[in-house]
């Protein structure tokens, strides 16, 4: 008899042994479940952070391409007016020292 009431001691000491073990285990498990869980959410959130900032520097990216090719629209279009304008007072300076010449050679040649 006492030797089945050690062996029925020694088998319920196991089981709880292996009980605690196993609670042990499952709230490790649970843990890492759940530690996996909030990494995984960090990522997915750090994802869509990435893909909205990538976005925003695509549409700046696009404003100041526009902005630039604007501004160098104008610059072309500033230059070209200036250099009309210089190209007509050039023709009107040489019209009028054309003008005078002859009006000179004229002059010389009625006298």
């Amino acid at each position: 008899r006492k030797e089945i009431a050690k062996i029925r001691e020694d088998g319920d000491r196991r089981i709880r042994e292996t009980n605690e073990s196993l609670e042990i285990a499952l709230a490790q498990a649970s843990a890492a479940t759940e530690e996996c869980e909030n990494e995984t959410r960090k990522r997915k959130s750090v994802e869509h952070l990435l893909q909205q900032t990538n976005h925003e520097h695509q549409v700046e990216k696009q404003d100041l391409l526009h902005h630039h090719d604007q501004e160098v629209a104008q610059l072309h279009t500033l230059y070209d007016e200036e250099r009309v304008g210089m190209l007509q007072t050039l023709q009107q300076q040489c019209t009028q020292l054309i003008e005078a010449s002859r009006a000179s050679v004229g002059r010389k040649g009625t006298r």
